[in-house]
């Protein structure tokens, strides 16, 4: 997609892709093994009951008539 060696600026680049420069540059961060055992907890509990969070929320859409 963008290539760093060739002739046109990398800004250039970026707008005909209309991308935004800054995406260019990111890296991701890897997650912390804590964030890692959240999102696996999070999983557990939807794998064990897909509705679990609607039947919580209060504040439903449906419930709203939206």
């Amino acid at each position: 997609m963008i290539d760093k060696e060739h002739p046109l600026p990398i800004t250039e680049q970026c707008k005909i892709l209309q991308i935004s420069r800054s995406s260019i540059y990111y890296g991701p961060v890897p997650l912390r093994d804590k964030d890692r055992e959240f999102i696996r907890l999070i999983d557990e509990i939807h794998l064990e009951d897909p509705l679990s969070w609607f039947k919580r929320n209060k504040k439903h859409p449906q419930k709203e008539g939206l």
